[in-house]
């Protein structure tokens, strides 16, 4: 998966493939990040929801009439008013790197 689905996507595959008793928690210590403004935080929520869509979709736990809409509309405060702010956050798949030729 792409952008801020990767994660999550990852976790799920390998949930799948190797079962739970393949994973391990460790302590990484601590790491803080750069503070994200509301709009940032809803585009990325977008990403991960799209990403938990598609794995449930693929993995026939969800049946849908239709597919999520890979765009976002936020609103935002302006001058005159709210503004409406609409953009992709879309992602994509890309394939497993075994079966990509160098």
């Amino acid at each position: 998966m792409t952008g801020y689905g990767v994660e999550l996507g990852l976790l799920i595959d390998l949930l799948e493939l190797a079962g739970l008793d393949a994973f391990a928690q460790v302590d990484l210590g601590s790491r803080e990040h750069a503070p994200q403004s509301t709009e940032a935080l809803g585009g990325m929520a977008g990403q991960i929801m799209l990403a938990a869509w598609s794995r449930l979709e693929r993995q026939g736990k969800i049946q849908t009439f239709h597919e999520p809409s890979l765009r976002l509309a936020q609103f935002r405060r302006g001058q005159n008013g709210h503004e409406v702010l609409i953009r992709d956050v879309g992602i994509g798949e890309r394939p497993p790197m075994v079966t990509v030729d160098a």
